[in-house]
């Protein structure tokens, strides 16, 4: 079996067949197929040797069929995956091969050999009339980088990559959106007066999320051994290093019951109803009003109860300090706040002055609250 001519009567048509033939658990399988010319077969044939190589389903080997001769973007992405090292045991696995399946819709049936900047940059044309933030963009040029790094790798393409491919955009810091107490009342009320099972679990999974700050997927993938004596450790984490936070009773009891009974809102089910969430809420055009709010409004309280940063750090799972100092300069009512410390100090330093010199302060002096006024009003 190989590549065959084919005729007919004896003749031969100018056709070229692929036929090919394994063994799997002890059963035979045949992928046949015609092309127009011998290049186009070659090719084929190559192509179908590889994904079979590298575990594809022959399945996916016959869906996958073409007369084109080059392997394309879409193959290519069928076996990459079907080799299971790429984003394995990543929180975002799912996540970076959506992206990728979109951006192989995006650029198109275009060999994989050939993907360079002209094709790049359709790609974040089309992102950005899709009205795609530019962190999200590259986003989706990190994963592509990445799964061409791996095609070179696994001998599926040859070109190396350039870095001049990428015209990464540039990012902006996000507005962080965080909810108030009364926020947060409003969004359990609307979903307890749904009266739907569905809408409970819901309910207890934004509870549980603003009280732990954990990032959607550390969320999805908690069991029930992962929650023990009031604390939750978190194994499956965006930087890849565990961690385990402190659970108030009312919080393990609903994080216990998401998991035991199974109710857990898989991502559709959360974006669904979060979507009827912004709805209610009068958000739905604010696109920064996301269920990740949750995680913020925990980072955010913390601060305000005064929690050391370097602890809201590692509560939090931040890599870098960096991504914490991002909630202290947020608000300004925290620079409000450091105004009247910084008043009740400086009244505090000149009472001891004076009075050890036998002096009092002047009633006037303003201090506190009123210095912190007096100063905010200068600004």
């Amino acid at each position: 079996m190989g590549i065959t001519a084919e005729k007919r009567a004896g003749k031969a048509t100018g056709k070229f067949r692929v036929e090919l033939q394994r063994t799997v658990d002890g059963e035979k399988e045949r992928y046949r197929q015609r092309h127009d010319t011998y290049a186009i077969a070659q090719a084929d044939e190559e192509r179908v040797l590889a994904m079979w190589a590298h575990g594809v389903p022959q399945d996916a080997v016959r869906t996958l069929q073409t007369t084109s001769g080059p392997l394309t973007l879409r193959e290519a992405i069928a076996i990459v995956k079907a080799e299971g090292r790429v984003w394995k045991n990543s929180t975002s696995e799912a996540k970076c091969w959506s992206r990728m399946e979109a951006a192989a819709r995006i650029i198109g049936d275009e060999p994989v050999e050939t993907i360079d900047a002209r094709l790049v940059n359709r790609l974040i044309t089309s992102l950005e009339s899709q009205g795609k933030a530019s962190a999200t963009i590259n986003r989706y040029l990190s994963h592509l980088r990445r799964f061409l790094t791996e095609c070179i790798t696994l001998k599926l393409r040859k070109a190396p990559i350039e870095e001049k491919m990428f015209a990464w955009t540039e990012e902006r810091d996000g507005r962080i959106v965080y909810f108030s107490k009364e926020e947060e009342q409003a969004i359990y009320d609307f979903l307890e007066s749904r009266g739907r099972p569905e809408a409970d679990a819901m309910r207890d999974l934004v509870e549980v999320a603003i009280n732990t700050g954990c990032r959607p997927s550390e969320l999805s993938r908690i069991k029930l051994e992962d929650i023990k004596d009031h604390r939750l450790t978190l194994w499956f984490t965006k930087n890849k290093k565990s961690r385990t936070l402190p659970l108030s009773p009312r919080t393990e009891a609903l994080l216990t019951n998401l998991v035991v009974t199974g109710t857990m809102p898989t991502e559709r089910g959360r974006r669904s109803w979060w979507e009827r969430i912004r709805e209610h809420m009068g958000k739905a055009d604010d696109p920064d009003w996301v269920f990740y709010g949750c995680r913020h409004t925990c980072a955010t309280r913390l601060l305000d109860a005064n929690v050391n940063l370097y602890v809201i750090q590692a509560w939090m799972g931040h890599k870098v300090i960096q991504t914490t100092l991002r909630y202290a300069h947020m608000k300004d009512e925290n620079l409000d706040q450091a105004l009247v410390k910084l008043g009740n100090f400086m009244a505090g330093g000149l009472q001891e002055a004076l009075s050890s010199a036998g002096f009092s302060v002047p009633q006037d002096v303003p201090h506190g609250g009123e210095y912190g006024a007096i100063m905010a009003g200068q600004r």
